[in-house]
């Protein structure tokens, strides 16, 4: 059985000018890197260069960067900030014993790697790929193309992410923002700010997580600490801060299933300087912890689901477990 086939992911797209491809580039570049395989396919004239051009830019930063074809070189070769890019166009080549001459598996160690034409490279691909098909479709405009973007194997949960995010952004109205990574905090979650014209908010990124070894009594480290195992509960306990009358970053967009969130952004003013903890700050959440222990708070909270989310308790088990 062809698992790589099995896994693949799918998102169909339509260009309708150069700046949606720029666009659609832009994208690629939050969840590609070093290591990956990405194939570009079609006819002649139906934009995997121009698409590659866009791409390899974006991730050296420089919109000016002459970026050739590589149909008589076959491979050109980039010095990326974060990791070496090939481009390579295998039209010419006529078996596929001749990318060894080429020096492809040394060129392509540790680098992202476009390639125009895989078919010409036969079995010696890697069954993890993200290939990016492209079809002029002149009937609906002279420039538009539809692009279909498939994740095979491990490219394949990846790329339903990106989907998921790009459905999430288009539908709150932050499609267009600038995206740019932030450092996360201590657990699986991972965030982005996004910029536009006086305003920003924060895409953050909370993917289900597994419950991993069992430690104690049967349960794993997550059961004991009472680890929310998706978004709802952060999405939950926000509703019920807010209804508190209490801070809470407000939830501009979700996808609960992807667990996807675009939040309010609360700023960069930090808890800490270079002298150590700012106090102010720190008295004004503990004024806050203070305020909640002396309410009768719910045990359970609505959802927008339908559904309630029901509080765990800070029990013995999460004491011990936390203090180890």
């Amino acid at each position: 059985m062809d698992h790589s086939r099995e896994a693949a992911a799918n998102w169909r797209l339509m260009l309708r000018d150069e700046a949606a491809t720029r666009s659609l580039a832009r994208e690629l570049c939050t969840f590609i890197g070093a290591n990956d395989l990405v194939t570009l396919s079609g006819d002649l004239g139906s934009g995997k260069t121009t698409f590659a051009r866009y791409l390899i830019r974006t991730l050296i930063n420089d919109p000016a960067l002459e970026v050739p074809s590589p149909t008589f070189t076959l491979m050109q070769v980039y010095d990326g900030p974060k990791f070496p890019i090939v481009h390579a166009d295998l039209y010419r080549i006529q078996k596929p014993d001749e990318l060894i001459e080429l020096g492809w598996d040394e060129a392509s160690d540790g680098a992202l790697v476009l390639v125009e034409w895989i078919d010409r490279a036969g079995d010696q691909i890697s069954p993890d790929r993200l290939d990016i098909h492209f079809q002029i479709a002149t009937e609906i405009g002279e420039n538009v193309r539809t692009v279909e973007l498939t994740g095979y194997g491990k490219a394949g949960p990846r790329l339903r992410r990106a989907r998921a995010i790009h459905e999430l952004l288009e539908s709150s109205g932050w499609l267009n923002a600038r995206r740019e990574f932030m450092l996360g905090d201590a657990s699986t979650r991972a965030y982005e700010r996004l910029s536009r014209p006086s305003e920003t908010a924060i895409l953050m990124i909370s993917p289900p997580r597994s419950d991993g070894p069992i430690l104690r009594h049967g349960k794993s480290y997550s059961e004991l600490a009472h680890l929310a195992e998706d978004i709802k509960p952060f999405l939950a306990i926000g509703q019920a801060l807010s209804d508190l009358g209490l801070s809470a970053p407000a939830i501009i967009g979700a996808d609960a299933g992807n667990g996807l969130a675009i939040l309010e952004d609360l700023g960069v003013e930090p808890v800490i300087d270079s002298g150590g903890p700012i106090f102010e700050r720190y008295a004004e959440a503990v004024s806050v912890l203070a305020e909640m222990h002396g309410r009768n708070l719910p045990e359970t909270i609505p959802l927008a689901t339908g559904e309630r989310y029901a509080i765990p308790k800070y029990d013995l088990e999460a004491y011990l477990i936390e203090i180890e």
